[in-house]
């Protein structure tokens, strides 16, 4: 009997729930179709562009360039051009921007979108454009109407997560092809980690107007001022993009032409303002280059014939450059400066002297990128070119290709998982499932056998339903969260001296209720804006068809400024990634000085010799004190002191070898807020005070070779070793390469990140600075993470984990210049 209630309760759902697939279709048959296009196609609408430069990479921020075409009978009117992609949750996120079209003139315009993962199942990105209508929006003040043009996009185009991007605006590459595919080795450098990926002939028509677009590019060099390639031609929205993404992190590489001050002019250059503060550079005419062979190339005079009238723009600060305003980084054997840089936020925007556009240059591949660009971008690795490879002269090829991998930032999702929550739920759930079927089941066809009532077994169990959907239904209202809270993992860096500092943070937001929920950042305390960019986070692997959600929505985001995310709420957990420049609340290392020292606190290298105020010999690396404010301890710390670049040689260093003097320092225990981190005690170089001391090079292989940073043999990395690799991530590009007696284990470990490109210290391995490294861990009803994250305007309780990457840019140094006799063997290991 009770077996029969069992199936006959099954038949009414079912039948309940064809009745209701019936319902539904005649209304989906009734209504036009989302695909019509009922202008008849009359926009035409061609992507010329996914990424800048045609790069466009998985889980990042791109830009679209859509040719709009409208053939429409009006001269003008208002359009609503939208990117339409599908999130985890299986509703659909529609990117809206707002545009004026004219009739059959050709116009271009820019979207943006976060692109999908290659795993997530989605074909094509839709691009629409609609007929605007009136809205009472005041997000858009336009709503989509009638369709009237698509287009789509082949998410084959979009490349794999694990890939670098630079871009070069100009024809030529500047040896920069060499971070590139090379022969076999496709997905990464075979005496490196990461590859990165190089798109060149750019002019500004290809530069996106809002600084998503170009997020995802770690460098843009900028190598020719001709036609359409003069920043002078730059609209105001570009140049501003440009000068966010850079203060955001970004490195502005500006390669200077033998002649002509185009870059220096205030009224005709909208980036003019961002160049180092330095006087009119000098042209040197008549420049014999094998005078700055070590800066160029490796090779020897008789190997690489350099020309001997060349000319070459050297320079020179100017009188009121302020602190990290004009910073030399390569200087000529005569001490003038050849690339100078300028702090730009958390960013950098470096001067070239060498006019790498000279025939010369281009014929012979320079400059190496090996001797000169690891110098300036803060790179490490040996770079073998295609003919070496196919040629065989690289030593363990096969095992190379083979190389063991560690994923560094594969913790994230797995870390900002709110399984606690939804483990209690489904808990309680199955218990109330298992008494459930005891008390519909056996246990109650037992009781109602001792009692001989087994004619009242309908009754029974129409009240066990009964009583068991009341238990229920409480039991899911109390066990249902009542407040919003995060779990997150951030990044947050920040330079000493810049007004600005970054961010980036993957948060999982549990949303308590069912509706509409807004998310937006919280403004600065003294009412300032941020620059913010909100989307809905893809972990890696995740399908849609496996976890989208029933009751599918569209919502809107504003392409251009998406720092405001309105969607559908069902009381469940929202992933979410952000980026963020701004001030934050937290204090960031400073330095400080002693009680009653009004000079202005400052950190320095020490010198050789040196005393201290007691009289004894320092022997330490570094002199001054810092402390913090953070919200919590800083743990897992690393001081690292970079006292400059070696000596430059002629025929290059040791290959692979850092071209910088650092040296590590651990802290042994956490460092708490307010309390003094002394670095004369902190930096001894016999042994350090609270710290164990290592040279970098050391301390970066024991880093990536040790068990520290591997996922192990669980499909689940441990969670005891996020600290650890999330310190390899600080140092991506400096981790150590393989070694030419590499095998396949951990001394040719092949380092991997998916979503934390750009968030790296390696520039600053380039010039003299003080690195600290740490993380903040908060928990409970304080937490808090470095972006303040609100849910309808109030902020939200954040618990979690922070990287912190502080630096303090030290006094510039560049490497002394060292030509070597031909009777001499120089064995690259200086300093």
């Amino acid at each position: 009997m009770l077996e029969l209630g069992f199936r006959r309760t099954t038949l009414v759902c079912q039948s309940i729930a064809r009745l209701w697939g019936i319902v539904v279709v005649i209304a989906l048959c009734s209504m036009p179709a989302v695909g019509q296009i009922d202008g008849d196609g009359e926009v035409r609408l061609e992507v010329t562009r996914l990424g800048m430069g045609g790069l466009a990479r998985e889980g990042s921020w791109a830009g679209l360039r859509v040719e709009v075409t409208d053939s429409g009978l009006a001269s003008q009117r208002e359009l609503v051009l939208r990117v339409r992609v599908t999130d985890p949750d299986g509703d659909e996120a529609e990117f809206d921007r707002v545009v004026t079209s004219n009739s059959g003139l050709p116009q271009a315009f820019w979207l943006y979108t976060r692109m999908p993962l290659l795993s997530s199942g989605i074909d094509y990105i839709e691009v629409l454009a609609y007929e605007a209508e009136q809205s009472s929006d005041e997000r858009f003040g336009f709503k989509a109407g009638r369709l009237v043009g698509r287009s789509q996009v082949p998410t084959t185009l979009v490349m794999s997560g694990q890939r670098g991007l630079m871009a070069v605006v100009g024809p030529n590459s500047f040896g920069l092809n060499a971070y590139g595919p090379t022969g076999r080795f496709e997905s990464f450098l075979p005496k490196g980690h990461e590859i990165t990926y190089l798109t060149t002939g750019l002019d500004t028509a290809d530069i996106p107007d809002r600084w998503q677009g170009l997020i995802s590019f770690d460098v843009l060099v900028w190598g020719s001022t001709r036609d359409r390639a003069d920043p002078g031609r730059l609209s105001a929205d570009k140049a501003n993009a440009i000068r966010q993404w850079v203060r955001g992190g970004g490195h502005l590489v500006v390669v200077l032409p033998s002649i002509g001050q185009e870059w220096f002019s205030v009224s005709g250059n909208p980036l003019a303002g961002m160049l180092p503060n330095i006087k009119p550079p000098t042209s040197l005419e008549g420049v014999d280059l094998n005078d700055f062979r070590p800066l160029l190339t490796s090779g020897k005079v008789d190997e690489v014939p350099l020309s001997t009238n060349a000319i070459v723009r050297v320079f020179e600060a100017s009188s009121d450059a302020q602190p990290g305003e004009a910073m030399p980084i390569l200087n000529d054997a005569d001490g003038r400066c050849v690339v100078m840089r300028r702090l730009y936020g958390a960013g950098a925007v470096t001067l070239i002297g060498f006019d790498l556009n000279q025939t010369m240059m281009r014929n012979l591949g320079l400059p190496e990128a090996e001797v000169f660009w690891h110098r300036v971008l803060g790179r490490r690795g040996e770079l073998p070119s295609v003919a070496a490879i196919e040629e065989g002269t690289i030593q363990n090829l096969n095992e190379l290709l083979q190389r063991s991998h560690a994923q560094l930032d594969v913790d994230i999702p797995e870390e900002i998982a709110l399984k606690g929550t939804a483990a209690f739920g489904v808990g309680l759930g199955v218990l109330v499932f298992v008494l459930y079927w005891l008390a519909a089941g056996p246990a109650g066809y037992l009781l109602l056998g001792k009692r001989g009532w087994k004619q009242h077994a309908w009754v029974a169990f129409v009240g066990v339903i009964g009583v068991f959907t009341a238990i229920a239904w409480v039991g899911a209202t109390f066990a249902r969260p009542h407040k919003a809270m995060i779990r997150h993992i951030s990044i947050l860096h920040g330079v000493h001296g810049q007004p600005t500092q970054r961010a980036r943070s993957w948060q999982a937001m549990l949303i308590p209720y069912y509706g509409e929920a807004q998310v937006t950042v919280e403004t600065d305390d003294d009412g300032s804006s941020a620059d913010v960019l909100l989307s809905v986070f893809e972990s890696s692997g995740s399908l849609l068809s496996l976890s989208g959600l029933p009751d599918n929505r569209p919502y809107r985001i504003e392409a251009r400024e998406p720092d405001d995310l309105r969607f559908p709420a069902r009381s469940t957990v929202k992933e979410l990634a952000l980026d963020w420049v701004g001030q934050t609340s937290w204090g960031m290392p400073e330095p400080v000085n002693q009680p009653g020292d009004l000079e202005t606190p400052t950190l320095r290298l020490a010198e050789d010799g040196e005393f201290g105020e007691d009289g004894v010999l320092l022997d330490c690396d570094a002199v001054g004190e810092l402390v913090h404010s953070l919200p919590g301890a800083l743990e897992n710390v690393v001081v690292l002191i970079n006292k400059g670049q070696v000596t430059l040689s002629e025929g290059g260093q040791l290959r692979g070898a850092l071209s910088a003097n650092v040296s590590a320092y651990e802290l042994t225990s956490a460092w708490e807020p307010e309390v003094r981190l002394q670095l004369e005690a902190v930096t001894k170089r016999a042994s350090g005070q609270g710290a164990n001391r290592q040279l970098a090079f050391a301390y970066l292989t024991a880093l990536l070779r040790s068990e520290r940073v591997s996922q192990g043999t669980s499909s689940r990395p441990d969670p005891r070793r996020l600290g650890d690799r999330l310190e390899a991530l600080a140092l991506f590009p400096m981790l150590e390469p393989p070694s030419g007696q590499a095998s396949v284990g951990t001394e040719s470990r092949l380092a991997k990140r998916d979503l934390t490109h750009g968030y790296d210290l390696g520039l600053w391995f380039t010039q003299p600075s003080v690195m600290v490294i740490g993380q903040v861990r908060l928990a409970g009803d304080d937490a808090r993470s470095p972006i303040p994250v609100a849910l309808d305007g109030r902020v939200v309780r954040a618990e979690g984990t922070t990287l912190v990457m502080w630096v303090y840019p030290l006094d510039a140094k560049p490497p002394a210049l060292r030509f070597v006799a031909d009777d001499e063997v120089d064995d690259g290991t200086d300093g």
